[in-house]
């Protein structure tokens, strides 16, 4: 989000967040359907979406050090909507959000009602705009933000990857 509103913008930065947003309204409804005690019966499970989410975070970083590298020139470059499925993706390839949806995130909405499945979606779509705005406003006054926040992104994505990898090789499900 923060890439997509430095370099491209409001409206595309608010796309990336709405496409993350939309992941984890799936999360939410996989997990209240009772696919959280699908994911512990199987031990590849959680092995598996490790491997794949890693994956995609070490792609993504690659992704973002090449666009830290173009440096402002790029700027505009790229479709919007390719921000919302990048969020869309990211989220639901996490192997992070589904341990926290199949475990905290199911526990509070369980005991907490409708109400509070309403506030945390709302408070997240008021973080979406808050933080495009924020990136944004920010980018415009100094140039070279785009380019620090991408080699960020970079470093952020390569290292939760590897680590998604780690868990991956050694067995350790984030799940179990």
């Amino acid at each position: 989000m923060a890439s997509e509103a430095a370099r491209r913008g409001f409206v595309p930065a608010a796309l990336a967040g709405l496409g993350a947003t939309s992941g984890d309204v799936v999360m939410y409804t996989l997990m209240s359907s009772g696919v959280a005690r699908a994911l512990t019966v199987a031990a590849w499970v959680p092995r598996a979406i490790a491997v794949v989410g890693g994956t995609l975070m070490l792609y993504f970083a690659w992704g973002a050090l090449a666009t830290a590298r173009a440096g402002p020139a790029d700027a505009a470059a790229g479709h919007p909507v390719g921000g919302y499925l990048k969020g869309l993706v990211m989220i639901l390839t996490s192997p992070f959000n589904w341990a926290w949806w199949a475990t905290a995130g199911l526990t509070m909405f369980s005991g907490l009602g409708p109400s509070m499945v309403f506030g945390f979606f709302g408070g997240i779509l008021a973080w979406v705009a808050f933080w495009s705005g924020l990136t944004r406003w920010s980018a415009a006054r100094a140039p070279r933000l785009a380019q620090v926040v991408s080699f960020g992104a970079a470093v952020l994505l390569a290292f939760f990857g590897l680590t998604l990898l780690a868990f991956a090789l050694v067995g350790r499900g984030l799940l179990a």
